[in-house]
């Protein structure tokens, strides 16, 4: 079964003209493969982009065997534990969203606190947008070093965390974090910047020669997780279709030859397609997604 992990599905807190891209019919027509889709919240004033998570509940219960979805909330709010509390055991939701460089805080800040240890009373995984946020200039980039996510797994070991996008461009530190701390994962929603194809909607990719985007951080993360599968399958859409970031990554063993480089095992791509969400997430009997501690 094959699950994106990262997808931006949303009805609600999008621009009129932006909404056909963001749409549940959009996202299927182009999904290639794909089984289900973990819908990612948006809390982040600083770009307009506020998603209620009543919202993303409501996408998830009209089609709950192929959708599940993150919470986002502000960590600064006093209120955010029991507001976590709320989406999960009221709303539905099975993960929190935190984006330290769009909502300007530092995740190790002691404030952050006790919004984890809710979500390890909870037993659901939080996500971090870290790394750069190129796309954005009102992002305070200083907020998402991957290297601060370290104290934070160090301090709550049962916290599952998931650094987005292979922390981009930190892509070493990331995999060098996953290394360290038993409870950190990344998903690999970065396809749309490796030059493999183009995105959901047909646009062309900006950057065209794919190894420092793509084939790089795979093949470090190979060369140093070893047995550890810590990756998981995500796209960002709609920045790239789950049809075209499962044809890169079954075309990456290729392009690893053509290229001159080291093999990446097909094992290892499969894992990533189809395998490494179970570390995470599990199937209820009724067909739904949900944490894998419940």
């Amino acid at each position: 079964m094959i699950i994106d992990t990262h997808a931006h599905i949303h009805t609600d807190g999008i621009e009129p003209g932006m909404k056909a891209r963001f749409s549940p019919e959009s996202y299927w027509r182009t999904r290639g493969e794909v089984d289900m889709a973990i819908i990612i919240g948006m809390m982040f004033k600083s770009i307009n982009f506020e998603i209620p998570n009543e919202s993303i509940a409501a996408l998830v219960d009209a089609d709950p065997k192929r959708l599940a979805g993150f919470c986002s909330l502000y960590p600064d709010d006093p209120d955010a534990p029991n507001k976590l509390r709320h989406c999960v055991r009221d709303l539905g939701l099975i993960g929190l969203k935190l984006s330290p460089t769009f909502q300007s805080f530092y995740p190790n800040d002691p404030k952050c606190f006790p919004l984890y240890k809710a979500c390890v009373e909870l037993a659901i995984p939080v996500a971090f947008h870290t790394g750069s946020s190129l796309m954005s200039r009102p992002a305070r980039i200083i907020y998402g070093d991957v290297k601060l996510i370290d104290e934070v797994a160090q301090e709550f070991p049962d916290l599952r965390i998931i650094v987005c996008h292979i922390g981009y461009s930190q892509y070493t530190d990331t995999i060098d974090l996953m290394k360290k701390q038993p409870n950190v994962y990344a998903d690999c929603s970065i396809c749309h910047l490796a030059g493999l194809g183009q995105d959901g909607h047909g646009q062309k990719p900006s950057v065209h020669y794919p190894y420092f985007h793509w084939v790089r951080p795979l093949l470090y993360n190979f060369c140093t997780m070893g047995d550890q599968d810590k990756l998981l399958l995500g796209t960002e859409y709609p920045s790239a279709s789950g049809k075209n970031i499962v044809d890169a990554l079954m075309a990456l063993p290729g392009m690893m030859e053509k290229m001159g480089l080291p093999p990446i095992p097909q094992e290892k791509i499969d894992n990533i397609i189809s395998e490494n969400w179970k570390r995470l997430f599990k199937l209820t009997g009724q067909g739904r997604l949900v944490p894998a501690l419940w």
